[in-house]
């Protein structure tokens, strides 16, 4: 983790939210989704969504190529939530994935070729940043 992702300030904050996607697109990569689970609250909903996805397709000789996350943009908004945390607005992409299986493509997904909006929510706990949730604003368009 970049040394600047453990302070509590909107500098960490900035830090955190890239690294947290790169934490991500390593996981499509490898399938190992320790790391990215030690920065994530178990409740978030779309995050365990898409552990479960990654998760079913890096077992039994099946691998997912591409899925890179990138971070475009983070609005400099380093207020706190009434829920104690930080939901700064986000934009990124994402790389195409192709989806293998025994050696076979099995799938294709275009992944997010424009910036799309999004809103995490993100807590600082123990000295350390976490994703508690990542949703799209309501009335957001695709």
């Amino acid at each position: 983790m970049p040394k600047d992702a453990s302070l509590k300030s909107q500098q960490g904050l900035e830090a955190f939210i890239p690294y947290w996607f790169e934490t991500v697109s390593y996981a499509y990569e490898t399938g190992d989704l320790e790391k990215i689970k030690s920065i994530t609250s178990p409740e978030c909903a779309l995050c365990n969504a898409v552990f479960e996805d990654i998760s079913s397709w890096t077992v039994e000789e099946r691998w997912i190529v591409g899925g890179k996350l990138q971070v475009t943009k983070i609005e400099d908004r380093y207020v706190q939530t009434t829920s104690g945390g930080y939901a700064p607005y986000i934009f990124f992409s994402q790389e195409p994935l192709s989806y293998y299986s025994s050696g076979s493509l099995e799938g294709e997904s275009d992944g997010i070729a424009e910036p799309t909006l999004w809103i995490p929510e993100v807590h600082y706990r123990a000295g350390a940043w976490h994703m508690v949730d990542l949703a799209r604003p309501e009335g957001a368009k695709e």
